[in-house]
């Protein structure tokens, strides 16, 4: 390649680049590939996916992420974001029929302090109805609990959606987050997540027309001194041309030769200059290649046509940015 051709070439796809891409889809997967990242970007495990992404003196971390019963994995990242007071926002949670001798529940519309926000596109967040439940106080007893709209030890909050296995509020469910305290903590207050706080967790999933496929392409190292060594090792071959006869073939013919010399070592692009002994120029060659150390054949012919006399030749190669190579070579009948 040129040297002043790289920086055009890592901007656009070209000829001879190739790309594999491996997405994590797999057969008989009912998750479609969408997995949760619980790894750092070196693939390695780690807990960072459990911690909130901001400092905050909260006590309670994510234990786990879990799809149940018929929730369906959604390939989106999503953050749970804590409000300034219980009634900056609402979620849903289940609470006992009064009386009812069945123990079954209904499900009721509570003030929260949190939201979830499908965060795959920054430009264009998308709020997610979201469901609570306590599994240290299953039902809401009458009183004002403390907890009560906002998550704790041992809460869960689903993300929700209109989709396919909806229940009668025609809402689907998806990730379900589980929040307790840690094992160092279990015997300390809980001290809930507080305003301002972010809670982050992202998917691998395969691609869609949204997203962006980045790549670089690294340009080839460029050593004049290297590119000068190989300009002087340019020659032509065979040197001297003997003319077996003038009824040679001008052409590849089978079972005879084309009448030609070769020009070997050539860099990928460089301009090839043939003179007489009496520095006439008889043929300009414009050789451009794919190959580093290239070949160009000359059929002998002139610029205008007819074959080249016997003689004496003298060729000059010149190529941008590289010391120019001249020599010599004969033919001869």
């Amino acid at each position: 390649f040129r040297r002043k051709a790289y920086a055009e070439i890592e901007k656009k796809i070209f000829d001879g680049i190739h790309f594999n891409f491996s997405f994590p889809i797999k057969e008989y997967d009912d998750e479609r590939g969408i997995e949760i990242i619980k790894t750092d970007k070196y693939g390695r495990s780690n807990n960072q996916w459990k911690k909130w992404q901001t400092e905050t003196p909260c006590n309670l971390r994510v234990e786990d992420i879990n799809l149940t019963g018929t929730s369906e994995a959604l390939p989106y990242d999503f953050e749970v974001r804590i409000g300034d007071f219980v009634g900056s926002d609402s979620a849903a949670t289940f609470v006992p029929i009064p009386n009812d001798p069945l123990h079954r529940i209904y499900e009721i519309k509570i003030p929260a302090n949190f939201s979830i926000w499908n965060v795959t596109y920054p430009n264009s967040p998308e709020k997610m109805q979201t469901l609570i439940m306590y599994d240290k106080e299953t039902f809401r007893s009458g009183e004002e609990d403390e907890q009560w709209g906002q998550i704790w030890d041992s809460s869960r909050v689903s993300i929700r959606f209109p989709g396919n296995n909806s229940n009668t509020n025609g809402l689907a469910q998806s990730y379900t987050l589980v929040f307790n305290k840690s094992q160092f903590e279990k015997d300390n207050p809980t001290i809930p997540p507080q305003p301002g706080d972010v809670y982050l967790f992202r998917t691998y999933r395969n691609p869609t027309a949204e997203d962006t496929l980045r790549f670089t392409v690294e340009g080839k190292e460029w050593n004049k001194a290297l590119a000068d060594e190989k300009m002087r090792n340019i020659f032509v071959v065979p040197d001297p041309y003997v003319v077996a006869s003038t009824l040679q073939s001008i052409y590849e013919l089978a079972g005879s030769t084309q009448r030609r010399v070769d020009f070997v070592n050539l860099p990928p692009q460089c301009t090839i200059r043939i003179f007489t002994a009496d520095g006439k120029q008889v043929r300009k060659i414009d050789h451009d290649s794919p190959e580093d150390y290239g070949r160009y054949s000359w059929d002998l012919a002139t610029e205008d046509g007819p074959e080249v006399a016997f003689g004496m030749y003298f060729f000059v190669v010149e190529a941008e940015g590289m010391d120019t190579k001249r020599g010599k070579f004969a033919i001869i009948k």
